[in-house]
């Protein structure tokens, strides 16, 4: 009877060890999946962090391409507003003496004004530098 018990314990441990042999298996194969699943999300995280980053980047260049289109555009007005004062305040004429009037005078105005618009860069940039240098 005792080695009847000893069987049926024995038997009982073999059944209860490959249960957890089993359960250990299906652990690993878990863990495995888990780890597979998690560098697939951190893969996807890191491009749709990098497609966010692209996304942002090109933002900014699009403002910074607005912001230009924008000063050329302020730069334009600026000359024709100058323009249209000189034309309206001054007189010219040509190499004879006489007056130049409509399409010749308003071409001689928009070349004044680049030429005072280029004088007032400049000195916008002298008075800066100077600023700044008097800063340090």
């Amino acid at each position: 009877m005792a080695s009847n018990r000893v069987e049926i314990i024995i038997s009982a441990r073999d059944a209860a060890s490959a249960v957890f042999r089993s359960l250990r298996s299906a652990t690993k194969a878990y863990s495995t999946t888990l780890a597979e699943l998690n560098g697939h999300a951190r893969s996807a995280t890191s491009s749709m962090l990098r497609l966010g980053t692209t996304l942002a980047g090109g933002l900014g260049f699009c403002e910074v391409v607005q912001t230009g289109f924008e000063f050329n555009s302020m730069m334009e007005d600026t000359r024709l507003g100058l323009a249209s004062l000189i034309a309206s305040t001054m007189e010219y004429s040509n190499s004879r003496g006489e007056a130049i009037q409509g399409e010749a005078a308003w071409t001689a105005a928009m070349r004044e004004a680049a030429a005072i618009q280029e004088r007032m860069k400049v000195e916008n940039l002298s008075i800066n530098w100077a600023r700044k240098c008097a800063r340090f």
